[in-house]
């Protein structure tokens, strides 16, 4: 959905995407439950841009947010 970005010196206007996992449709509600969520924050000019980055660094689920 769109979403806006507050950064130093204004704002960005984004595309807010959500990720997680799916591996069955019988699995998927109790693994949605159990892993972190990805968010990105996309800048829809040319070309496109990641404006912020946030979840899991690795498996282990060390979180991490880039700007």
């Amino acid at each position: 959905g769109k979403a806006t970005v507050r950064r130093t010196g204004g704002s960005i206007a984004a595309t807010r995407y959500t990720l997680l996992p799916t591996v069955n449709f019988l699995i998927d509600p109790i693994l949605q439950r159990v892993a972190l969520k990805t968010e990105f924050f996309i800048d829809a000019g040319t070309p496109p841009a990641v404006a912020r980055f946030a979840g899991p660094r690795n498996y282990a689920g060390q979180p991490m947010r880039l700007e």
